[in-house]
């Protein structure tokens, strides 16, 4: 029945509350989704004839960072303050590689507590050339106009990226 005293009492815990936090400032992680991945030393990889049979984007694009700091310097933190990478600098030769995801922070309050997923396997092949013909298919003709024979500058084309890839290609097709 005592309600002001009760508004007293709740004001006071509040006031008392918010001095602890301001004086302890304690640890609190922030969860960041959505971060996007680079992969460091991709073109040395290329120039050592490597490269993954994948996409690196379409095997992981994005990871979720948990991080770590004191209170009052975790409400600053956003998302371009993280980077995330993929090291392919140790990779000399074709195979398939557990890869560490690395996170780091611009930041000196605070750490990376984890990133998810930590690591990606990638397949490494090599990079090799196969030369394939140019077959010409008209669509969309429509009665009453005139089409020339199309002509090509090649008859063939030469189609390069990772071997198990390459080996698929039977034909180019020039619509």
């Amino acid at each position: 029945q005592n309600w002001k005293m009760k508004l007293v009492a709740l004001v006071f815990a509040f006031i008392l509350w918010s001095f602890v936090i301001a004086e302890e400032n304690p640890t609190r992680t922030k969860i960041f989704q959505d971060i996007p991945v680079t992969y460091t030393a991709a073109d040395e990889l290329r120039q050592k004839g490597l490269t993954s049979s994948t996409p690196l984007t379409e095997i992981l694009n994005s990871v979720t960072v948990t991080a770590e700091a004191p209170a009052d310097a975790l409400d600053y933190w956003n998302e371009n303050m993280l980077e995330v990478s993929v090291d392919l600098s140790q990779i000399n030769e074709a195979g398939e590689y557990v890869l560490r995801v690395e996170g780091a922070t611009t930041l000196t309050q605070g750490h990376i507590v984890s990133v998810e997923p930590s690591t990606i396997t990638v397949n490494i092949e090599e990079i090799v050339t196969r030369t394939v013909p140019v077959d010409i298919q008209l669509i969309n003709q429509q009665e009453g106009f005139y089409y020339g024979e199309p002509i090509l500058e090649t008859e063939t084309v030469d189609v390069t990226g990772a071997r198990s890839n390459v080996e698929k290609v039977a034909r180019a097709v020039c619509t």
